[in-house]
């Protein structure tokens, strides 16, 4: 860990600890809690570790994403949980296939994929992890592959993708709240009625949060 905690590039970094884990068959995220110790703070950049749910899942966050790029990337995320684990499950799709709307989904490759299960699943034909895995991008592959290996273990699958719709929903009325915000501040809106009406959405997205909150 002290030798490792020399090294200044992140990206070398996570890789030294991932062959170094493998090798020994030691835990990553011990791996890199003993480094962060090691390592002293930045000013302009701040290592943050997170691990998911699984104790499994660690990352190194650059502080300069503003808060609506952490909110979108939550979207994206909890998107691709449900896409995986509705492959993992597809039985899922008949009690969500009103409210899976591939229009809906934040990104192309995540309108596509959703679009790919639609196809398959309305015909009847069933899709599986591996087939969603062949689908994706190389870049975006082994997110895919860790989700689905870690993540989607559920006790109650239907209640687990209800769920995450409805933290989509939370997610993108706070990323609207964040656009609001900015608009107001910058002063992007033309006229003096736009800032009366941006506040007023802003309050009615205040209400639907608490009632998202409360289903």
């Amino acid at each position: 860990a002290v030798i490792l905690s020399k090294v200044d590039n992140n990206v070398e970094l996570e890789i030294y600890i991932k062959k170094i884990a493998s090798d020994y068959r030691i835990s990553e995220a011990s791996m890199f809690a003993e480094v962060l110790k090691k390592k002293k703070p930045r000013k302009s950049f701040e290592r943050k570790l997170k691990i998911n749910n699984n104790a499994s899942l660690v990352r190194l966050k650059d502080n300069s994403k503003s808060k609506e790029d952490v909110v979108e990337n939550k979207i994206i995320h909890d998107e691709r949980f449900i896409l995986s684990l509705v492959c993992v499950d597809n039985s899922i799709f008949n009690s969500i296939k009103d409210i899976f709307d591939c229009n809906e989904f934040s990104n192309e490759e995540n309108r596509m994929l959703a679009g790919l299960i639609t196809e398959k699943l309305v015909n009847n034909k069933g899709i599986t992890a591996a087939e969603l895995l062949n689908a994706v991008s190389k870049e975006n592959a082994g997110e895919f592959a860790r989700i689905i290996n870690e993540e989607c273990h559920c006790d109650d699958n239907l209640k687990a993708v209800l769920g995450k719709i409805n933290d989509i929903k939370l997610n993108k009325i706070e990323k609207r709240q964040q656009q609001i915000i900015k608009m107001l501040q910058d002063g992007t809106h033309s006229q003096e009625g736009d800032g009366e009406k941006l506040k007023q959405e802003f309050k009615d997205l205040t209400l639907e949060i608490k009632r998202l909150k409360n289903i």
